[in-house]
């Protein structure tokens, strides 16, 4: 009975732990990197910088009719205004 015991508490402390690890916050420490860089960027430095690159758009697929917002009105507005393929 002891050891039953034993080994429940160390599966609630090991599962507490993963828990509490994926809860905690990401905090950025302020350093520089290409993170930081693309954050800071002005929307002209973005542009040239993503010429000739692919982007994918994706979103929910479980709506017909955002779906068809998506395909039918966004996407071709943002070809002809954004000069995507």
């Amino acid at each position: 009975m002891r050891r039953s015991k034993a080994w429940t508490g160390w599966i609630f402390i090991v599962i507490f732990s993963i828990v509490l690890a994926g809860c905690s916050q990401y905090k950025s420490t302020g350093g520089s990197g290409p993170d930081q860089d693309f954050l800071n960027a002005k929307w002209e430095q973005l542009t040239e910088q993503a010429k000739g690159q692919t982007v994918n758009l994706y979103m929910w697929g479980g709506s017909d009719s955002i779906n068809k917002y998506i395909d039918e009105w966004a996407a071709p507005r943002l070809k002809k205004n954004r000069m995507l393929r």
